[in-house]
């Protein structure tokens, strides 16, 4: 977790916080007394007070948040994935969607200006979810999803957006993606064809013009007029 940290409070709660400060992970309710961290050659964490004596380990804590196996990590949150206390990165590391507050989840810029923000409503475990159905929703919340159908949310340098499979962006900071517009056949070669004239007589429609030349357009003149005699 880059840039988070570890603290023990005054009240003897060791929490672990994420880059904004939100505590993902806690080892338990206040008042233990315990005043100092000590981590054995077996890998053990023990908390101690002032005495020397264990208050909590890591054997006997109840209160913890982290991240399950199926966790988005990185920059991408996938279908049936839910960002809870946890954070996602622009590869560039430039620009990151994490909580705020027990309340919101802000994508914060390189300079630490929001980007953008969803409100996550008054749930005991707040979060977003990007469904098996491909959209995104506040979990236990009732509105409408934020956006989708999608197959994966990516945080990007300086956004975030929900893409399909095959790449194309539907949504971009909140804001749905319009679709691209469909290709329009391109026109017939040569323009549209010109309406045949009202006539009684015989035409005469020509197919080949690769003799065009001042010099035969007499002989040109003399075979339509044949040509035309002969259907008569």
């Amino acid at each position: 977790m880059d840039g988070g940290w570890a603290e023990l409070s005054e009240d003897g709660v060791l929490s672990v916080r994420n880059t904004h400060g939100v505590p993902v992970w806690s080892s338990g309710p206040s008042g233990s007394g315990a005043r100092r961290l000590v981590v054995g050659d077996d890998g053990r964490a023990e908390l101690h007070d002032e005495d020397g004596r264990s208050v909590w380990s890591t054997g006997t804590h109840t209160a913890c948040h982290g991240p399950t196996v199926d966790a988005p990590r990185g920059a991408v949150l996938r279908r049936g994935q839910t960002l809870g206390r946890h954070s996602l990165t622009s590869p560039d590391g430039s620009t990151v969607l994490g909580h705020w507050d027990e309340r919101r989840l802000v994508l914060f810029g390189a300079d630490q200006t929001w980007l953008w923000y969803a409100h996550l409503g008054e749930t005991a475990e707040p979060g977003l979810r990007l469904d098996e159905d491909g959209m995104l929703r506040v979990l236990g919340d009732d509105r409408p999803p934020l956006g989708g159908p999608a197959h994966e949310l990516r945080v990007e340098e300086g956004g975030v957006v929900l893409c399909r499979a095959d790449g194309t962006i539907v949504w971009r900071d909140g804001e749905p993606v319009a679709e691209p517009a469909a290709a329009t056949n391109p026109p017939a070669q040569g323009g549209p064809v010109k309406n045949l004239p009202d006539t009684d007589e015989t035409l005469l429609i020509r197919t080949d013009f690769s003799d065009l030349d001042p010099a035969s357009s007499t002989t040109n003149q003399a075979h339509s007029t044949e040509a035309r005699l002969a259907t008569d």
